[in-house]
């Protein structure tokens, strides 16, 4: 699960990063070099930080699973954008986040891959990490009465 994280950390700064170095004038705050080194760290920041918090409806068995792993994908991606929005710039970047990563994909849409196959790859671990889970706790032994 912890890899399955980095991998959504990394790619949720390939499409957060893109959509905020649309953002014109950072360079005039933070400096030219250091200012896409904080760019891609606030997107992944907050591609990590919405993936967690929709954790939950990640690794469900079935169609309900999938649909609940979509939706979960749908609102990550929406909360990514008002994390490293807010973190670039706290009032206008909570406000214009989401709808800056919404325009990247619209016109960068090659850019949804990564970021899809990753959530994916959340998915699936978390699938894995559920199913282990369960068999821990659900765990019955047999006895013989004989």
């Amino acid at each position: 699960m912890m890899t399955a994280g980095v991998g959504v950390a990394a790619c949720g700064s390939l499409l957060a990063s893109e959509a905020l170095m649309g953002l014109k004038g950072l360079e005039y705050l933070v400096g030219p070099t250091a200012g896409d080194w904080i760019l891609a760290m606030c997107a992944a920041a907050g591609a990590l930080i919405g993936t967690l918090l929709m954790r939950a409806r990640f690794g469900e068995r079935g169609l309900r699973g999938a649909l609940n792993a979509v939706f979960a994908g749908f609102v990550a991606t929406f909360l990514m954008g008002i994390v490293a929005g807010t973190l670039v710039l706290p009032i206008f970047g909570t406000m214009f986040g989401p709808w800056l990563i919404l325009t990247t994909a619209m016109t960068k849409p090659w850019l949804l891959l990564p970021w899809s196959l990753s959530l994916f790859g959340m998915h699936l671990a978390a699938m894995e990490y559920r199913d282990e889970r369960d068999s821990v706790f659900n765990f019955v032994p047999e006895f013989d009465a004989t």
